[in-house]
């Protein structure tokens, strides 16, 4: 310290508010799109002009943005900027508006009627507004990489500055701000025959654009097939309800309807790993057997879709290869002898080059040209398109995630030598719909999220989360029938019977279960679906529907082929084992304690079982084990 200055006195407080003014310098300095590129230094290699270029950064000057799931860069080599290039951009929400919404969080909710579900497309996509579609712009050959990038940079620059200027900030959705990542679905859309359009059967309006469908059938004159997924989550009457209210809108349209055995497999784990009683371990079992009567309707549902390809290819392309492949993944997930595989198919699964290759894609190609079909997949992030592909090629064939963005640029899976499977980048298109309902819809990370309890009061008014966890109103002054319930206390009566507690204070951390609120809407624990308009009034016609009946009785037979090939399973294993087993007594130089540490293991749990009323007294309350649905 220099001499003759004397120390001043400087509070936890002060030090405190001058953090806090450091971190928002930081944020502004990162994520103000009005900042020069003057202003970025080397300290945030993240914010230099070479990778905002395909970010939207640059392009709409007066709208802050945030950058989703952003990876450190190390340095400003080439490697380390592409890392960011494909991420998710949305509007940043002010400091104000957060501030508005958390201190909404303790007041009261208003339960909702059925009806409040009901919902139009049209209340979600504003026919013939600003918010349709973003367009490649018409390119040629005669121009270089450099100009097309160009174009389409300042297209779509203009695209955004009109979104902006007809719609106010809080009007508008989250929606995808990345020039880069509507590059991948224009590429991906461009080089596809077929278009399949997945969707979230809980939330179809939402992932249903029109203007995408109009773009696919009138302008490029491709067939679009409607893939409704996750049908297991909601009532087959809402499932029959939705596919004609598509069909009767879209005739032209093709639509199929797919299973989640994915969403099914994390209920199990999450049962398994909750696991502490008898009723747990029934829960355990029913899922599991809901998880392969999934995976049969998967396969069966893969033939239909076989059969709706057929049906618009006709001769063009030969599907004798996909038609095989197709009855073998029925036949090995109804049956659990072993053998069954597609080894001796002629199938070749192989990812193409990088999408350089694909960058100056012939929009005017033919069609089927050479006998070769490309299905496109497309949707929103979280619907499902990565889990659908690993279902058709019968394996994992890329990655999954429940992490919107997880998909970063297009990949293409070859399923036969002439059938090319074409995933690209989950994409929110924009849209006027409320931004809780677009996070429980999986849309947003919810790990990033910085104000979680909007979206538990949209969820907890319409579905009836209180009755379906047990919850305990925190306050005890509350009589259970006159309590009067908050999203903050919905959270804190949930922290409370998880165990969730902060470090310090040791309060009950309302923020990490508002999180896993959250997670278990996205994965159908707590389910909150969307109807088409009318549906409360016309339920019964619905539900009395010869589909929804015939739909009922295929979910039926699954669960019971599902139940049968577990069976088998485990006589395989006890078969297994018991020749192991007399292996082992046959062969004399296994040791005593190896041969009888299978019958060891028998007796202790034949013990196990006779103590499970004790056991089970003392056990942990599982929250998860009323959460069984049908």
């Amino acid at each position: 310290m220099p001499l003759g200055r004397h120390k001043k006195p400087f509070s936890s407080k002060q030090k405190k508010e001058q953090l806090q003014a450091k971190r928002e310098k930081k944020r502004n300095k990162q994520f103000d799109t009005s900042s020069t590129d003057s202003e970025n230094d080397l300290n945030e290699p993240q914010q230099t002009t070479s990778q905002t270029d395909t970010s939207t950064a640059t392009l709409a000057k007066h709208v802050s943005t945030k950058l989703i799931n952003q990876q450190p860069c190390r340095d400003l080599t080439e490697k380390e900027l592409m890392r960011n290039r494909f991420n998710l951009i949305f509007v940043r929400e002010s400091q104000d508006e957060l501030k508005r919404k958390k201190k909404q969080a303790s007041k009261t909710i208003q339960f909702r009627s059925e009806s409040d579900l009901e919902i139009e497309i049209e209340e979600v996509y504003k026919p013939s507004s600003p918010l349709d579609m973003p367009i490649r712009p018409k390119w040629s050959y005669d121009m270089t990489k450099e100009q097309l990038e160009s174009q389409e940079k300042k297209y779509f620059s203009e695209y955004l500055n009109q979104i902006f200027e007809n719609f106010k900030d809080n009007e508008l959705s989250y929606f995808e701000m990345n020039l880069e990542t509507w590059r991948q679905l224009w590429r991906v859309v461009e080089i596809s025959d077929i278009i399949l359009l997945i969707v979230d059967i809980r939330f179809p309006a939402l992932h249903f654009p029109p203007k995408f469908y109009e773009y696919c059938t009138q302008t490029l004159k491709k067939d679009v097939i409607l893939i409704l997924n996750k049908i297991d989550l909601v009532p087959a009457s809402v499932v029959v309800a939705w596919k004609h209210y598509f069909l009767h809108k879209y005739p032209n349209l093709h639509v199929i309807l797919f299973s989640s055995s994915k969403q099914i497999k994390h209920k199990k784990k999450r049962a398994k790993k909750e696991a502490k009683s008898a009723d747990d371990l029934d829960q355990e079992y029913e899922l599991e057997i809901k998880a392969l009567a999934a995976e049969i309707n998967t396969a069966k549902a893969h033939r239909q879709l076989y059969e709706c390809v057929k049906k618009i290819v006709g001769n063009q392309v030969d599907l004798t290869n996909w038609s095989n492949m197709t009855e073998e993944l029925v036949k090995k997930s109804t049956i659990a002898e072993p053998g069954i595989n597609l080894e001796g198919l002629d199938i070749t699964q192989e990812e193409t080059g990088t999408m350089d290759d694909l960058y100056f894609s012939n929009v005017e190609r033919k069609k089927f040209e050479n006998g070769f079909v490309t299905i496109g997949c497309c949707g929103f992030p979280n619907v499902g398109k990565s889990s659908l592909l690993n279902s058709l090629n019968g394996r994992k064939v890329v990655s999954v995630s429940r992490t919107p963005g997880h998909t970063k640029h297009l990949q293409t899976i070859f399923l036969t030598k002439n059938v090319r499977l074409c995933d690209c980048p989950g994409l929110v298109f924009p849209s006027l719909v409320c931004k809780p309902l677009q996070i429980l819809a999986g849309i947003y990370p919810i790990a990033q999220l910085q104000e979680p309890y909007s979206s538990i009061r949209y969820l907890a008014e319409r579905v009836n989360a209180i009755d379906i966890l047990k919850l305990k109103h925190p306050t005890e002054t509350h009589a259970e029938k006159e309590a009067e319930w908050s999203p903050l206390d919905i959270c804190e009566a949930w922290a409370l019977k998880r165990g969730f507690f902060t470090a310090k204070a040791s309060r009950p951390d309302t923020y990490r279960a508002a999180n896993e609120l959250l997670r278990m809407a996205l994965d159908g624990v707590l389910c909150l679906s969307l109807k088409p308009k009318n549906y409360s009034k016309d339920k019964l016609k619905w539900e009395d529907s010869p589909e929804t009946t015939e739909l009922n009785k295929t979910i039926f037979e699954s669960e019971a082929l599902a139940n049968a090939k577990r069976s088998q399973i485990t006589e395989y294993k006890v078969e297994e084992s018991e020749s192991s087993e007399s292996e082992d007594e046959m062969n004399p130089y296994v040791p005593v304690t190896l041969k009888n540490t299978n019958r060891m293991l028998d007796e202790f749990s034949s013990s196990e079982s006779q103590n499970d009323g004790d056991v089970s007294s003392n056990a942990y309350e599982n929250p998860y084990s009323a959460l069984t649905h049908d």
